[in-house]
């Protein structure tokens, strides 16, 4: 492609064969036709290479890019992101359907809303067969013009099916921004971060189609490997690191101080709420410690990093 597109569709994806195909045609069905769709394929051992290089071929629309190694979700997410040009960026998953009419309007919603940096539209859960699992029903209300209500309603987490994260966000906003970084509960912080920029606007009909199947969604231990594969057998303090992911959000954003004192206040409230669960992971972290160092039998790690999974499991139980 010569031309600049206005739009960038990033699409990071790795063994993503199962339902790939799907994913491209719907996002190349869009009847918004001036964007850019950017794959990152991160070391799949499947067949996703050569359906990327198969839909690549035949539409100019699409730059694919392969690596040989599996660097993570985070940066494969940053990687789309850094490689796209458009004026407006989406992230795709590769196992998520978009309605033909989705860029077409979100373009609308941020053409029509300067104040607004991200729009995005209401969304159904299918599940691995495309059926419909859950109808999205409830609104974020994160079109508010006070930043400590959009901010305040980012903080815990967002309903599934409303996943701004795929939305269509403003290019310079979202690099002002620290992206996808490797750790749980990244996006997040990062929807977060973006509400303290402007407002989000919700178009009310559902173009997004969110699938959820075995393995694909959730916070479990094992998603640290999927974020960045050098968490693997690490000690994370999760929530701590959400709070201070928020604390730095905060700090980083230019607003008036008095603003960012209330903000940070804001931030404090909700870790008060979480005191239990915080304080627990403290508490877990010393037991692991405590596994890795007098496993015996040079199993020392493994052992800590098993006992840290089976805690974690059964506290989300």
């Amino acid at each position: 492609m010569s031309s600049k597109p206005r739009v960038s569709i990033g699409l990071p994806v790795y063994n993503g064969a199962a339902y790939l195909r799907e994913t491209i045609e719907s996002i190349l069905n869009q009847t918004y036709t001036d964007f850019e769709l950017v794959i990152s394929n991160n070391a799949s051992t499947d067949e996703t290479d050569s359906i990327c290089r198969e839909y690549a071929f035949g539409d100019n629309r699409i730059r694919y890019y392969s690596y040989g190694k599996n660097s993570g979700a985070a940066w494969n997410y940053n990687n789309v992101f850094y490689l796209s040009r458009g004026k407006y960026f989406k992230w795709g998953a590769h196992d998520d359907i978009c309605a033909p009419e989705n860029i077409e309007q979100c373009v609308k919603a941020l053409d029509e809303n300067p104040q607004a940096v991200l729009s995005y539209p209401k969304s159904d859960l299918i599940d691995e067969h495309g059926l419909e699992i859950e109808v999205g029903k409830e609104d974020l209300y994160l079109s508010s013009s006070d930043i400590r209500d959009r901010f305040a309603k980012c903080l815990d987490p967002m309903p599934l099916y409303h996943n701004p994260v795929f939305g269509l966000t403003r290019r310079e906003v979202l690099a002002k921004t620290r992206l996808i970084e490797p750790y749980l509960a990244s996006d997040r912080c990062l929807m977060a971060e973006l509400s303290l920029h402007g407002t989000f606007h919700e178009i009310p009909e559902v173009l997004f189609y969110r699938r959820k199947r075995p393995g694909n969604i959730g916070t479990s231990p094992e998603d640290l490997e999927f974020y960045n594969p050098s968490l693997k057998g690490k000690i994370v303090f999760p929530e701590w690191r959400v709070f201070l992911e928020h604390m730095k959000s905060v700090w980083k954003t230019r607003i008036p101080q008095g603003s960012k004192i209330l903000l940070w206040w804001d931030v404090i409230k909700w870790a008060l709420r979480k005191r239990k669960i915080m304080l627990w992971q403290i508490k877990l972290a010393v037991k692991t410690f405590y596994y890795k160092q007098f496993s015996s039998g040079g199993v020392r790690r493994s052992a800590g990093s098993k006992y840290m999974v089976d805690e974690l499991k059964r506290q989300k139980s």
